[in-house]
């Protein structure tokens, strides 16, 4: 606007009247130009979210509900234990957990597993910690 108010200050100036002109008009340019670029990164980011939304109520212990309203409700619950520490969130969060699985007593629980401890081999040159033994 100052540039067009320069521009007839008196006498016509064409210069700065075709540079106001199209600093105006590119502006209208750049403006269509940002929100396809918005809308097109607005997707994107929906799209990487509807992706990874199963994969993250994994590894959450979450289940995926059946339907979306029910679905909408876990995920808010989610942003309420965390933002909020809400503890009633949590309690309504529950109904949304997976069962554990249940181990049979042939299978050996992970924190049971003893590794055997490395044995130095023929040649080589004991540990000073185990030399201080």
């Amino acid at each position: 606007m100052v540039t067009i108010g320069v521009a007839f200050d008196g006498r016509i100036k064409p210069l700065l009247l075709l540079i106001a002109l199209v600093a105006f008009l590119s502006t209208i340019v750049w403006y269509e130009m940002a929100v396809i670029s918005t809308s097109y990164y607005a997707n994107t980011v929906q799209a990487l979210v509807n992706l990874g939304r199963v994969k993250l109520a994994n590894e959450m212990g979450l289940k995926m509900p059946g339907r979306i309203d029910q679905e909408r409700r876990m995920w808010w619950l989610v942003k309420s234990l965390i933002y909020y520490n809400d503890p009633n969130s949590l309690e309504e969060l529950n109904l949304y957990r997976q069962r554990p699985p249940v181990l049979s007593p042939t299978t050996p629980e992970a924190g049971n597993r003893a590794e055997p401890a490395p044995e130095s081999q023929e040649g080589e040159e004991p540990d000073e910690a185990e030399v201080d033994q």
